[in-house]
């Protein structure tokens, strides 16, 4: 399996290529190539192969993947079903509109809305306490202040309910934030 062929240096593209028509030449029996979709055609034709796609993620499936991540996640025995699909409908909608996203680019992609599920996995699963507006900058953010939260409860096992926590970890979010602006 190659994963990536789309993060090869250009340079070195048609090497891979080469190398990838020389392995068809041998015994292996499978061999899977991953790409984006703009290097689809260059590869079929080089390896005269049909290529697979993978079909984005519908609004549907997003929300059954939400629920169930926030259910293992928060362990919410009490919380009712339709509330939490409410919640990742609304959380979608919201996304979707803010960013334009009518053709799932975004939102259709798993790893995204695993993101998305992180980045909103909160006690409080209630449609006010979304923002009126996303954008991806924001989106990220508060994803990676979830993870500074995690970093700091799972693993240095500081509780995050005082306030010399708080601003330790704000310092250390500061810190890092003006070092990979460099």
């Amino acid at each position: 399996m190659l994963d990536g062929f789309d993060e090869i240096c250009p340079s070195y593209e048609s090497t891979v290529i080469h190398l990838l028509q020389a392995l068809k030449e041998t015994p292996v029996q499978q061999l899977w190539v991953t790409t984006r979709p703009h290097l689809r055609e260059t590869l079929e034709e080089y390896l005269q192969q049909h290529s697979y796609t993978l079909e984005p993620f519908s609004k549907g499936n997003q929300v059954v993947f939400l629920t169930k991540f926030w259910h293992q996640k928060l362990n919410l025995q009490g919380t009712n079903q339709q509330q939490l699909e409410m919640y990742a409908t609304a959380i979608i909608e919201k996304l979707e509109q803010s960013i334009n996203d009518r053709d799932k680019e975004f939102t259709g992609v798993l790893l995204q809305t695993r993101l998305l599920a992180e980045a909103f996995d909160q006690s409080d699963l209630s449609e006010h306490n979304l923002p009126d507006k996303f954008d991806l900058l924001d989106l990220y953010k508060r994803f990676t202040e979830r993870k500074y939260d995690i970093y700091f409860e799972e693993k240095m096992k500081i509780p995050m309910n005082n306030v010399p926590a708080e601003e330790q970890r704000e310092c250390v979010s500061k810190h890092l934030q003006r070092y990979t602006n460099i």
